[in-house]
């Protein structure tokens, strides 16, 4: 009996390259609070999430808050769960999925509306 196995992409929406994004991981402690940010790297976008590249290992459906920074846009605060995390070389690739739940109406509109212009950039970027 032969195995085979179906990998399906997670992901419903195409990818872009990210590489131009600066980001700021920050983590949340006990009660809420908000703990020192690091860098990372950003690997790829969609209004989903993103995957990048951390020196820090982080945990399954741990809460975080992302900046993201390019040439036009500044972001700050955003709610992300970790969904993957896997270790490449001394390194961690680290899945985010935007966690915009939580927020009120108006400011998932809003940060929606920041991510897409976001997103159609990397689109535009990598096009050229």
């Amino acid at each position: 009996m032969e195995d085979i196995t179906v990998t399906q992409e997670r992901r419903n929406n195409p990818r872009y390259d990210a590489s131009a994004l600066n980001v700021e991981v920050r983590t949340l402690g006990w009660f809420g609070l908000i703990r020192k940010g690091h860098k990372a790297f950003a690997r790829d976008f969609n209004l989903d999430g993103m995957s990048i590249v951390s020196g820090s290992k982080l945990k399954i459906d741990q809460n975080l808050l992302i900046s993201l920074g390019c040439d036009t846009h500044l972001l700050q605060s955003i709610p992300m769960l970790v969904t993957r995390c896997r270790k490449q070389d001394n390194k961690y690739v680290l899945v985010l999925q935007f966690n915009l739940d939580g927020l009120s109406e108006a400011a998932r509109n809003a940060a929606y509306a920041a991510l897409k212009s976001v997103e159609n950039e990397l689109k535009q970027s990598s096009v050229a």
